[in-house]
């Protein structure tokens, strides 16, 4: 099987402080326990915080296959989880079959954005709007490279419950950018509102360990 990209969204809790001692050493457990099951080849570990919503944060890793990811899972819940959920709750993945390497997460500053197809549905459809959206964002000043594809969360969720493919859903592009600074996105977000491409979500993030 292909290399994968995992993004994990999470919530930091109220009661969460995160300059404490605890919150730093459970993420740098973390952050090593997967260096560990992933190997020298998927390198790319890193936490990220957005920077208009400091609550909010994005765990991004690679793994060489689905099945070393399914492996570091397993053992992880139940060795890390329950200490990491004392600090954060979780808000979600989304996974891309694209090796982590090839994401623009070298520089201080990355957006993500969750966009529909909007150009039709179907393969066809998903492949013109993953290619508008990159396209548009790779032109604009500041940005430092940009990747996308598609979601394979929701399928591999449903394979993992013995569910048949959900051919009526629609298809969610994944759009990761690097940026120079936070003012360069600002202003690449403006444009895209001019281009009517709302996105599902949308923020940019800073990174805050590796």
């Amino acid at each position: 099987m292909p290399p994968i990209t995992k993004i994990w969204f999470a919530k930091i809790k109220p009661s969460t402080k995160t300059d404490s001692p605890e919150f730093h050493d459970i993420w740098t457990t973390v952050l090593q326990f997967c260096n560990q099951q992933s190997g020298k080849e998927a390198a790319g570990h890193t936490l990220w915080q957005d920077i208009n919503d400091s609550k909010n944060l994005i765990f991004i890793s690679g793994y060489p296959s689905q099945e070393s990811t399914d492996a570091a899972d397993s053992l992880y819940v139940k060795t890390h989880a329950p200490k990491l959920m004392e600090f954060v709750e979780n808000d979600g993945i989304v996974q891309l079959s694209r090796d982590v390497t090839e994401l623009p997460i070298k520089d201080a500053f990355v957006s993500l954005g969750l966009y529909g197809q909007g150009q039709g549905g179907g393969a066809a459809g998903f492949e013109k709007s993953s290619k508008g959206i990159q396209s548009l964002l790779q032109g604009m000043e500041g940005n430092t490279g940009t990747l996308s594809g598609k979601d394979e969360w929701p399928a591999i969720l449903r394979r993992r419950k013995g569910l048949a493919p959900d051919t009526n859903a629609e298809d969610t592009v994944v759009v990761v950018s690097g940026w120079k600074s936070d003012q360069y996105y600002q202003s690449a977000v403006k444009r895209l509102n001019q281009q009517s491409l709302p996105p599902r979500k949308l923020s940019i993030y800073k990174k805050i360990m590796e």
